[in-house]
């Protein structure tokens, strides 16, 4: 008896874990978003302190897996272009982003909010004096970390349009003096579409 009841359970647990799957793997979502970074570049330190923004752009794919009806895990894999311009030059960063969200339904509205950590990967750092292309990926920090908090409304035919905050946690220069911290933030804007049905 004692076997039985042993094999019915284990089956009954089998079974409720092959549902949990299947119910996880239908709900998987994954698609393509593109956007629009507004990008803020701050160093202070010493009383000192200023800034200078600009525009860059981003685009790449999301997955959201379901935890439950209301919670998805939303890891991305963006290329992330940060631009700003001081006093003629322009400065691009290229980073390869992989911001991993935590997103909450707002029940059915449509409506969702994220938060999560961030990571970017340095592919690339130039600045353009003069007309001159100048190569300073050697004076930036390979990994810049990050907190994001951000808004997403989607509509049921699968296009999706996001705004978040994007706050730099790390120096992105490599040999900042003692007591300065140069930091990168940025808010952003993009639209996405969910390829997944």
């Amino acid at each position: 008896m004692k076997k039985i009841l042993t094999i019915l359970t284990v089956a009954g647990f089998i079974a409720t874990s092959i549902n949990a799957q299947k119910s996880v793997t239908s709900g998987l979502e994954y698609g393509v978003k593109a956007g629009v970074n507004f990008c803020t570049f701050k160093e202070s330190g010493g009383g000192y302190s200023a800034s200078t923004s600009g525009t860059g752009f981003l685009g790449g794919g999301y997955v959201a897996i379901p935890v439950s009806d209301a919670i998805k895990i939303q890891p991305e894999l963006l290329y992330d272009n940060q631009s700003s311009t001081a006093s003629g030059n322009t400065t691009n960063l290229n980073y390869l982003s992989v911001p991993v969200l935590v997103k909450y339904a707002i029940q059915s509205s449509g409506f969702s909010v994220s938060a999560g950590p961030q990571i970017g990967l340095l592919l690339s750092a130039k600045e353009k004096v003069d007309g001159n292309s100048l190569d300073i990926k050697d004076g930036f920090n390979g990994t810049n970390f990050s907190l994001t908090l951000g808004v997403e409304y989607a509509l049921p035919i699968g296009i999706n349009f996001s705004a978040r905050y994007v706050s730099g946690l790390s120096n992105i220069y490599k040999n900042a003096p003692d007591g300065y911290t140069d930091k990168l933030s940025n808010f952003l804007i993009a639209v996405g579409y969910k390829l997944s049905k």
